[in-house]
């Protein structure tokens, strides 16, 4: 699957459970341009997913391949489902002005 939209976001490296996994997250505005754009919150996992997010900071034009993920997770008779967008490519996007606009 793929989006396209703006970093609003850019979290710390995390490191979770027993294999001390690494990831990142980071938040994507959807449809900037709506009245009411949307939030999405992606996680970028292990040691080449975490790299990712290098390359980009808060407010880049990006477009993010992604896998959607979920599971189901029972405690003491009680299911919870759990769901991941799991990145693994970001490429940013350019501003829409090339060097052929630049008057000089």
């Amino acid at each position: 699957m793929k989006v396209s939209g703006i970093i609003k976001r850019i979290d710390d490296l995390e490191i979770v459970g027993e294999k001390q996994f690494k990831k990142r997250t980071f938040s994507i505005e959807i449809n900037p341009e709506q009245q009411y754009p949307e939030l999405a919150l992606m996680e970028c996992g292990g040691d080449k997913g975490i790299t990712e997010l290098d390359g980009v900071q808060v407010g880049d034009k990006v477009e993010v391949d992604f896998t959607f993920k979920g599971r189901d997770w029972e405690k003491n008779g009680k299911v919870t489902t759990f769901n991941c967008l799991s990145v693994w490519k970001i490429t940013k996007q350019m501003s829409g002005k090339s060097d052929q606009d630049i008057p000089f």
